[in-house]
């Protein structure tokens, strides 16, 4: 929500895929659409890409988003 008040101090440099990862991450209703959306793009890199290194890059990502926010 704070991109200018990173935990780290100052202005986060993280990438937008490691945002849900943060301590610092609040997601909102407002925030669905588009996390439905990097889900869309998340299965089409799948169905181009082997598992495994599509698992290492984005596996986290999609935990958290199908195992922790939308449910």
């Amino acid at each position: 929500m704070d991109i200018d008040h990173g935990p780290a101090g100052g202005r986060c440099t993280e990438s937008f895929l490691t945002c849900l990862r943060c301590p610092n991450a609040l997601v909102l209703e407002r925030h669905l659409p588009m996390l439905l959306a990097l889900l869309d793009a998340l299965q089409d890199e799948l169905d181009r890409r082997d598992a495994d290194s599509w698992a290492a890059r984005h596996g986290a990502t999609w935990q958290i988003i199908t195992g922790q926010i939308l449910p």
